[in-house]
């Protein structure tokens, strides 16, 4: 007979039902670790009529050691190790998905090992053995003769593994704990969100679910708890629907009405009721069919099948709290004192729901330096690092972590030697912050007389009571869209007149310059309705919403009127692309000038009515909008990435471009030359401001005034204080006419050369070749 028939029979006998109770029986007795993996490997091989089966299972960092086999030669375990990704065992436990092949030998991931005498066997398939997120080794079955395994072959492997998942998660083999990657320090690297340093015990965003109880006792009663968790679930999302909170139509109703559609998605719920036949408990079997949707997704790069997969995501796990006898939270318990927030991904209100004190740093599975939490995260100072591959894989709660938002890179589990390293650059930082806090009071005026107002980006009022702390001059750039991210009502006129009122309020007195909403593109407003757009940055958002939509654009211009109170009030316009959508723009709040006086409003005593230059279109016609314009301001993160025709979100491009090339530096010089001519003031307020190098470099340029995180205030003034910037601009010219493409470097060095010895540097000058 045939391996394949051979598995079919053991199928149609009931074979995986059978070998899921062997398994629990094995698990239950009390041999050691050891001798239940030993016994496992001969089960799974009687039951399946394989060969060959053989656990391989995590030790320290990411090695895979072969801990049992049936099969394979004996003397081969606990000698034979594989990194992840090396060999085929490797691969699966990096990629964490199974592999099935007739012809092992013959794939490029082929790694033989002489010790194991595998040469004589033909055919190989093998699955991960992962709890949550974590691959704690690896279940391998091979056969001599070459076959293509199937699909339900695989699947019982699959629940084979998870019954694995719970032996190895809470066993000590050979000295080493499984579950929590043998405690080993590992280093994992990512994009920098926002710098500084940071330590504490790793807490997770979205705690865990552990299942206790993995193999049924009972088939049908598994089957009716699951019926019972599902129409729980439902009633309680219709009870939500007839609500009156959620009384008359509009997108939440939409939006709920889809979710309600996928947690009735009948090809789900039957996937979920097969795998409970194969032997499962109802709340493994959702875990599973959870895992396998998470895994099949991963690879998937469309923005709505991934935000189908989140939808998911969460009836899943509505589900398994409902099964509450089986599931508990795995990480219930806070730390206390400061802590480490880990996460795939979050946003800004989310962050606010923690005590911002306590938070010592923010690690990301997904998320980039113009995410929306990335806001927030700068103005509460954390640091962050985003886009850390295997990061809910590696980190376990309560593991020590570092975060060095500097460098982008993340400490798991750090030793002893690494942690005093860390104390000294904190203690080093530390002493850096404290002189940069005793310049708050000194004007940013650099070596030969340049003076520089240094202005502060805000989005929050937590960011507005900053002003005094770091010296800002202004705030000269008041994100308005951020309350409205944050909400899930837009808000009316009364309540955005008393957000901007308190905003004037805290600053004393301070001009604050408020950026209209620039909504759309990737900051999509929960109470808005956003339509699915191919580029979605050059779609429609920012002032093309207010200019369609103007009574949105009127009832936000009111509330800034009224909150100013006859006072001075400052606006500009986000995503201008032409200089007739700045008149048509100045025309609205024309409007709502005359509404105020005819209903007797005060209005402005002194009004400012400004642009953002962040579209390549009106950079051409720059000399023309600052003569209409009252000031500028460079959004400098968009610019460059329409310039460039490069998504600042892609992880491809990260770094690609660099914001000192020629050709941006041209671009920035014109602006700032075309505010000098028509006699109006010319700001940057893009993260490139809140770079010491490249702030400098800016000033050099003709910029004047400058907009950043309140972090950055103190480094850049240090920066300006230390340069002089009319050299600085000689050396500038001479480099941006070169047309050199290393620019930064030289910078750098210039930067060191003029710091040192009196200035001197073997440098090249603008006379030089």
């Amino acid at each position: 007979m045939s391996d394949a028939a051979a598995i079919r029979n053991a199928d149609r006998g009931g074979g995986p039902r059978r070998m899921l109770r062997r398994l629990r029986d094995v698990m239950a007795g009390g041999a050691s670790a050891q001798e239940r993996l030993d016994s496992t490997v001969k089960i799974i091989a009687g039951e399946l009529g394989a060969e060959v089966c053989s656990i391989y299972v995590r030790r320290a960092g990411q090695v895979l050691e072969l801990f049992a086999t049936q099969g394979l030669n004996p003397e081969a375990v606990h000698r034979t190790r594989l990194q992840f990704g090396e060999g085929l065992v490797g691969h699966i436990a990096q990629t964490g998905r199974p592999v099935a092949l007739p012809e092992a030998q013959k794939h490029p991931k082929f790694a033989y090992r002489p010790e194991t005498g595998e040469e004589a066997y033909h055919s190989l398939t093998g699955v991960p053995i992962r709890r949550s997120e974590r691959v704690l080794g690896v279940l391998v079955v091979q056969n001599s003769s070459p076959r293509q395994y199937t699909e339900e072959e695989i699947e019982s492997l699959e629940t084979l593994a998870m019954v694995l998942a719970e032996l190895l998660s809470g066993e000590e083999l050979e000295g080493v704990t499984v579950g929590r990657g043998g405690g080993s320090p590992s280093r994992l690297a990512g994009v920098r969100i926002h710098g500084g340093l940071g330590i504490g015990p790793a807490r997770l965003h979205q705690p865990r679910i552990v299942i206790h109880r993995i193999v049924s006792e009972d088939t049908a009663d598994e089957r009716q708890r699951l019926d019972d968790a599902m129409a729980a679930m439902h009633d309680s999302l219709d009870r939500l629907m007839d609500s009156d909170v959620l009384a008359g139509a509009g997108e939440h109703r939409e939006v709920l009405e889809t979710y309600r559609i996928i947690a009735r998605d009948a090809g789900w719920i039957a996937r979920i009721r097969e795998v409970i036949d194969g032997g499962l408990t109802a709340a493994a079997a959702v875990q599973r069919v959870r895992d396998d949707t998470r895994t099949r997704m991963a690879v998937v790069k469309d923005e709505y099948l991934r935000e189908r997969l989140a939808d998911f995501e969460d009836v899943a796990l509505r589900l398994l709290r409902s099964l509450a006898l089986d599931v508990e939270p795995g990480d219930t318990r806070a730390p206390e004192g400061d802590f480490v927030l880990v996460a795939r991904s979050m946003g800004p209100a989310e962050l606010l729901d923690y005590p911002h004190a306590q938070v010592r740093g923010l690690v990301l599975e997904e998320g980039s330096a113009t995410a929306h939490v990335a806001i927030v995260a700068r103005a509460l100072d954390i640091p962050v690092v985003g886009r850390l591959r295997g990061l809910l894989g590696e980190v376990e709660p309560g593991d020590t972590l570092i975060v060095d938002g500097q460098h982008a890179q993340v400490f798991v589990r750090p030793g002893e030697d690494v942690i005093a390293q860390f104390r000294s650059s904190l203690v080093v930082r530390e002493a850096t912050l404290a002189r940069h806090a005793a310049l708050r009071d000194t004007p940013a005026i650099s070596l030969d007389g340049v003076t520089v107002s240094l202005q502060m980006n805000a989005g929050l009022l937590v960011d507005v009571a900053q002003l005094n702390s770091t010296g800002a001059d202004s705030i000269g750039l008041y994100r308005t869209e951020i309350p409205f991210l944050v909400r899930r009502e837009y808000p009316d006129v009364e309540a955005q007149t008393e957000l901007y009122r308190r905003v004037l309020d805290g600053a004393g007195g301070r001009p604050v310059t408020f950026r209209t909403l620039d909504a759309g593109g990737d900051k999509q407003l929960q109470s808005f309705v956003h339509a699915t757009e191919e580029n979605p940055a050059l779609g429609w958002r920012a002032l093309r919403i207010g200019l369609d939509r103007p009574s949105l654009l009127r009832q936000q211009l009111r509330a800034l009127i009224r909150a100013a109170d006859g006072g001075s009030l400052r606006v500009m316009f986000p995503m201008v692309s032409t200089v007739a959508e700045f008149r048509q723009a100045r025309s609205i709040l024309a409007l709502e000038l005359d509404r105020a006086v005819a209903r007797g409003t005060p209005v402005p005593e002194s009004l400012a009515v400004g642009t953002m230059v962040e579209v390549p279109a009106v950079v051409l016609s720059i000399d023309a909008l600052a003569r209409e314009a009252d000031f500028l301001s460079v959004g400098s993160n968009d610019l460059m990435q329409f310039l460039f025709a490069a998504d600042r979100g892609s992880e491809r491009l990260e770094g690609r471009y660099d914001t000192l090339d020629p050709v941006f530096l041209e671009t920035l010089k014109r602006i700032a030359d075309a505010g000098r001519a028509a006699g109006i003031p010319v700001t940057l307020c893009g993260e490139m401001a809140g770079h010491p190098l490249e702030a400098v470099v800016l000033v050099a340029l003709g910029y004047r005034a400058l907009s950043m995180s309140p972090a950055a205030i103190g480094t850049v003034n240090d920066e300006i204080l230390s340069t002089n910037i009319k050299e600085l601009s000689n050396y500038l010219a001479f480099l941006i006419k070169k047309n050199t493409s290393d620019i930064r470097i030289r910078l750098k060095n210039f930067r060191v050369a003029r710091r040192s010895v009196g200035g001197s540097g073997d440098l090249e000058t603008p006379g030089s070749n």
